[in-house]
């Protein structure tokens, strides 16, 4: 009984790693490991580890900055397994014009994943040993943010950038049963589910230009997130009952970089990482990528 609840709420706790994943895969959407103020482009690009691809721009209006992309991915690793996601993001930065080393900055944007296939999985001891319950839901994913900073330009076109973040995730997951199996004596009748959470954000990136044709950018941020009260999980487990979990609040870490090499004027070959990490199975996961953009 009590493993059984525990299970629950391991289910409960699985929005918050969702999220963190769900963060990491709309990075290179956005310009997560690109300069702060740079040429607009056009470009593609695929990660490994993560399976990902995706389309990505930047498009520079005077001193407003459009950044959006679209990519599919699937991910398998942890509880939540990640199928058929097709996210789309955009943003608007707005950098304070003059010739300042120092000015400030504000984004807007954010990215969303509708009808995405998760595989949601819990763990709970039974008489036999260890039993395994496992959903296969469809959910919608989103997250919106604001962001405002400084930037700091340095020698050898280096830039220093500093900002903080608030947003708001949104994640709604389908009511879903679990197949009742002798693997899976107690299954699990999960009700529909929309779990909100506010997200702090603070953020560090240097970039510089380490040979006229190489460029490198490293990023590294701390994030907390808060759900909301309402944002429960609801089971009811024949011949147990229905029991009520909710996912605490969380915090992981996010870093990467990328590394850019120009094979013509107006070509830039890219390889970049992503990763993010954090307590109780929060975050622990990172792609690797390799991405080419087109200067506009």
């Amino acid at each position: 009984m009590e493993s059984v609840q525990e299970s629950v709420l391991g289910l409960a706790g699985d929005g918050a790693p969702m999220i963190a994943r769900q963060q990491r895969l709309a990075q290179p959407m956005l310009g997560g490991a690109m300069r702060l103020e740079d040429d607009a482009y056009l470009g593609a690009y695929a990660t490994g580890i993560t399976g990902a691809a995706g389309i990505r721009g930047r498009f520079n209006l005077g001193g407003i900055t459009l950044l959006a992309g679209a990519s599919y991915a699937e991910d398998h690793g942890g509880r939540a397994a990640l199928d058929d996601a097709v996210t789309l993001a955009a943003a608007i930065r707005y950098v304070l014009p003059g010739d300042s080393r120092l000015r400030l900055y504000t984004e807007a944007g954010g990215w969303s994943a509708s009808a995405s296939r998760l595989a949601l999985s819990r763990t709970y001891v039974n008489g036999a040993g260890t039993a395994t319950g496992v959903g296969t839901p469809e959910a919608d994913l989103s997250y919106i943010y604001f962001r405002a900073g400084l930037v700091l330009r340095m020698p050898h076109r280096g830039e220093l950038v500093v900002a903080g973040e608030i947003g708001r995730s949104s994640l709604d997951v389908d009511a879903y049963v679990e197949p009742l199996s002798n693997a899976n004596p107690f299954e699990a009748h999960v009700a529909a589910r929309s779990e909100r959470s506010a997200m702090y954000r603070a953020r560090l990136q240097y970039s510089i230009e380490i040979l006229p044709a190489f460029d490198v950018t490293a990023y590294g941020a701390a994030v907390w997130a808060h759900p909301d009260d309402a944002s429960l999980v609801s089971a009811t487990i024949p011949g147990i009952g229905r029991i009520v979990a909710r996912g605490g609040n969380s915090a992981w870490a996010e870093f990467g970089a990328r590394l850019g090499y120009r094979i013509a004027p107006r070509v830039t070959f890219d390889a970049f990482i992503d990763a993010d990490t954090g307590e109780d199975g929060v975050g622990d996961g990172f792609h690797v990528g390799l991405g080419i953009r087109l200067r506009l």
